[in-house]
């Protein structure tokens, strides 16, 4: 049976370091001290731009850099690909719609 989601088990608040969106929560993180959080370089897709950034040592979403990016086996590559089809196709007119067309610097 799938887990339900519950949004208390996944409030983490972070900004996104390209559109500096305030994101309010987060999925599919590790399993730390019985809370579903995040662990240092584990990886995040902002709703709100698409772009994927990493968690630092302080929980900090950063920029991936070329070594973060290099260090991504195949296997999760094409996982972010699919997942930011998925963005492209559903959140992004909707967030587009709401708040326009979010200011990046870069892309994923």
């Amino acid at each position: 049976m799938k887990e339900k989601f519950k949004k208390d088990d996944h409030e983490m608040p972070s900004e996104c370091p390209y559109c500096f969106y305030e994101n309010d929560a987060c999925t599919n993180a590790d399993i730390k001290d019985g809370a579903r959080v995040p662990i240092e370089g584990s990886l995040s897709m902002c709703i709100r731009c698409g772009q994927f950034s990493i968690y630092n040592e302080k929980l900090d979403l950063q920029r991936l850099t070329d070594d973060d990016k290099a260090a991504i086996d195949a296997k999760t590559r094409a996982f972010m690909d699919k997942l930011h089809l998925a963005w492209t196709m559903s959140a992004k007119p909707t967030m587009d719609a709401k708040y326009g067309k979010p200011f990046t610097e870069g892309p994923r």
